[in-house]
């Protein structure tokens, strides 16, 4: 028998069988990762927010999901209604769907090929509009403290290469997780 790069050469084999060329062969199926996020990060989560300057009402709400296969979507909405006068009442709602969650350091980002903005303004309808972009929205400084996820300053809230009005500008921020 001699051996060489190529694996066993010769005549026969220990079981008299004659040799013969190496046949690939499966040994193991290989096994994707799901996901390089902790799985501390996996669930339904949910910021909101509701004050008063004295003049107009701000209430704000973010949804955010984070799947096991690092999917996943963040929805904000932030309506400010005045306070007596006219009461009109401005909405922008953002849609991040589709999108792929990954860690860089200490930011927690969403990649999105497709976002969908919304701006409604009761008083004037013809305000009204609906835009599309992509960009990424990312969390800065991030922790997970049992089912609360604590996004920190300086710049907890970034969202890159979109620039529709209505995207949120906040600077910290704690999400509680809704379900798993």
């Amino acid at each position: 028998m001699i051996m060489d790069l190529a694996g066993f050469c010769g005549l026969r084999g220990p079981s008299g069988r004659p040799w013969g060329p190496l046949e690939p062969r499966t040994l193991a199926t290989p096994v994707a990762a799901t996901s390089a996020l902790p799985s501390a990060l996996f669930g339904k989560w949910l910021w909101s927010n509701q004050g008063t300057d004295g003049s107009t009402l701000h209430i704000q709400r973010m949804n955010v999901v984070i799947n096991s296969d690092s999917s996943g979507l963040v929805i904000f909405a932030t309506q400010v209604s005045q306070i007596g006068g006219n009461r009109c009442t401005e909405t922008d709602t953002g849609t991040f769907m589709g999108g792929h969650w990954f860690i860089n350091g200490q930011a927690l980002s969403l990649v999105v090929p497709k976002s969908k903005f919304t701006f409604v303004f009761s008083c004037t309808p013809g305000l009204n509009r609906t835009s599309f972009s992509s960009g990424v929205f990312t969390f800065h400084t991030f922790a997970v403290n049992g089912n609360t996820m604590v996004v920190t300053p300086p710049n907890d809230l970034n969202i890159h290469d979109l620039t529709v009005y209505g995207a949120p500008a906040l600077h910290s921020i704690r999400l509680q997780r809704t379900s798993v």
